[in-house]
């Protein structure tokens, strides 16, 4: 929560600064698709002294929901300009509604899939496989989006 809480602060500072908030955005995604295929080996390290592997994985989950907590207002403030990137088109309150419903969703959705499917058919490294695909996969349209 701490790493949701200090990424959204510094999310909000960012939209605030910059005119194109989807560049940012898409930097997040690349990081947290990154993120997810740094985790993956670092649970199979049974073999490090229980301290150094527990602020290993505390470090890489904290950096995972710092990089969340920015895409929230990011997605936010692109959302808000529309299909245009560039200018701002819609209310920036609806906007946010809209991206906290869809995120509630996806936490639910995300959250099912997780304990009934993912976890119990492929495991916490298999599933981690799983995130990497699913987040480098929104990575070429977002970045194809941002070039018209």
């Amino acid at each position: 929560m701490a790493g949701l809480a200090a990424g959204s602060f510094t999310g909000s500072r960012l939209v605030r600064g910059e005119a194109a908030p989807g560049r940012f955005f898409l930097a997040c995604e690349a990081l947290l698709t990154a993120l997810a295929l740094a985790l993956a080996p670092v649970l199979l390290l049974p073999f490090l002294p229980g301290t150094i592997l527990n602020a290993a994985i505390g470090f890489l989950l904290f950096l995972t929901g710092f990089v969340t907590g920015c895409e929230f207002p990011l997605a936010a403030a692109c959302y808000g300009r529309g299909r245009d990137l560039r200018r701002t088109s819609r209310p920036m309150a609806g906007a946010a509604g809209t991206i906290y419903a869809l995120d509630l969703f996806g936490g639910w959705l995300g959250g099912l899939l997780g304990a009934f499917l993912l976890f119990p058919v492929l495991g916490v490294y298999g599933s981690c496989i799983v995130v990497v695909a699913v987040k480098g996969a929104t990575i070429l349209p977002l970045a194809l989006s941002l070039r018209r």
